[in-house]
């Protein structure tokens, strides 16, 4: 896994997570995603 550059994206039991706290929907886990599974969901604005 390419490493984010928020540190939103993380392994937990051997299955990659995000931090949605920390997430910026940048993208590059997407594009880099070697599964090809990866989407973005766009985050309601608090």
């Amino acid at each position: 896994m390419t490493r984010c550059h928020f540190d939103a994206a993380f392994l937990e039991h051997n299955r990659p997570r995000i931090h949605s706290l920390r997430c910026m929907g940048c993208g590059v886990c997407v594009s880099t995603c070697p599964a090809g599974i990866r989407t973005l969901v766009k985050k309601s604005v608090r």
